[in-house]
């Protein structure tokens, strides 16, 4: 973190964001390695989308909530 400080996701995007925490690149279940190269440092907003873009469940889509006959309630 104290060599990158800031997020590296919005400073891409010219906005000045203070990093928060340290991020797999490639995610370790994916195949990365712990190591400094697929490390960057993002601010929580940043690390929350790509935590669920990694995941593969961004864009959050609220599941409907389905009723005991199988029929979609309201």
């Amino acid at each position: 973190m104290a060599a990158e400080p800031l997020c590296r996701h919005c400073k891409a995007k010219d906005i000045i964001t203070a990093a928060v925490t340290p991020d797999h690149i490639i995610p370790l279940f994916k195949g990365g390695l712990a190591e400094d190269g697929n490390i960057q440092c993002l601010c929580k907003s940043c690390h929350d989308i790509k935590t669920a873009k990694d995941l593969g469940t961004f864009p959050h889509r609220q599941q409907a909530e389905i009723g005991a006959d199988g029929w979609r309630i309201g």
